[in-house]
């Protein structure tokens, strides 16, 4: 019987080594082709985008939204002190966020905007990592840009509604953190001029 049974392990370890080598390799693949995904969204985006200017916020304008390759867009974040420039989708979809980040909810003319994204390095995998004080910059579809800096870093079991908007933050970046399953929140206000 002891016979049967080391061939028997050797085979089901054997198949779970494989099916994390698997499992390796597609997250990978999600990772490149979502990399892919946003550097055509991106190229579009600058092509069709004006002149950058400043945006004004304190009103409750919808933000404008760019149909690029059969889905909205409504923004271009980027956090230059990690080479970060990504397109941000209109609408928030769990399932899509490793093609790129999504609005949660909110808009950049109320103060009230918020962003979900894959922790991953080409994407939100910079959450854990950000400093105080690193400036991120958010540009609508009609080039108007919103200037923020990092306020504070927020960590929670789950990323409730409640939590997420639980702050009197111009802007929130958030992603579920893999290492320490928990969710990361990037904590945001306007930055001054």
């Amino acid at each position: 019987m002891k016979k049967r049974k080391f061939p028997l392990l050797l085979v089901l370890g054997s198949c779970l080594i494989l099916l994390s080598i698997l499992l390796v390799l597609v997250f990978q693949i999600r990772i490149h082709l979502g990399v892919r995904h946003n550097q055509r969204i991106l190229a579009h985006m600058e092509q069709i985008l004006p002149e950058r200017t400043a945006g004004v916020t304190g009103n409750n304008l919808a933000m404008p939204v760019l149909n690029i390759a059969d889905a909205d867009y409504v923004a271009m974040l980027e956090v230059p002190s990690f080479g970060v420039v990504l397109p941000v989708a209109d609408r928030w979809d769990r399932n899509n966020l490793y093609s790129s980040p999504c609005r949660f909810c909110g808009s950049a003319y109320d103060n009230t905007l918020i962003i979900g994204g894959a922790d991953n390095p080409r994407q939100f995998g910079f959450c854990d990592k950000i400093a105080h004080g690193a400036q991120i910059t958010v540009t609508d579809m009609t080039g108007a840009q919103f200037a923020y800096t990092v306020s504070g870093i927020d960590r929670g079991k789950h990323a409730e509604t409640q939590w997420l908007m639980d702050s009197d933050c111009a802007l929130t970046l958030f992603c579920h953190d893999v290492y320490s399953l928990e969710y990361i929140a990037v904590r945001c206000d306007l930055a001054s001029n």
